[in-house]
This record gives C-alpha cells, structure tokens and sequence, in this order.
C-alpha cells in the first residue's frame, strides 16, 4: 500500500452468558453482513477507498445514515451485544 504496510488483528471473545438463540441469531446477522462486505469491498482496492466507503457509504458510520430511517435489528440479535 501507498501508506506503508498494516496488520490487522482479531480477538476472538468467549460466547459465556449468550442464550443460544441470541447466539444464532447472531450469527446468521454476521454471516450476512460478511456476504454484504465482500459484495460492497471487491472493488476497495486503497486504504483511501476503504476509509470512504467506511465513512461515506457504509450505513453504520457515514452521517447520511441520520438521513434515514434506520431498520430496525432483531431483538435477539440485540441480546448477542
């Protein structure tokens, strides 16, 4: 990359004191979100390109998202945070 080399790490947490319905549901969002991703990122090919899709873009973090109404998240996937 143009900035210099990164690393990206993930921590995996215990699923202690999840319901296992939440726990599903929770997966089943997740899965989902990462098909989404990897549809949304082919084409994010810079740290630039990521950081506007991340900013701009992506429903969670740009502030076009106060613009609309939100949909809502199921209420066991509520319990999974």
């Amino acid at each position: 990359p143009a900035a210099g080399s990164y690393e990206l790490e993930f921590v995996e947490v215990p699923d202690v004191g999840l319901e296992p319905e939440a726990l599903q549901a929770r997966k089943e969002r997740e899965a989902r979100s990462a098909e989404g991703f990897k549809k949304n990122s082919a084409q994010i090919c810079s740290m630039r390109q990521m950081h506007d899709f991340i900013f701009s873009t992506h429903m969670a973090y740009s502030s076009k998202r106060l613009l609309v109404d939100r949909e809502p998240v199921d209420p066991k996937v509520l319990a999974s945070y």
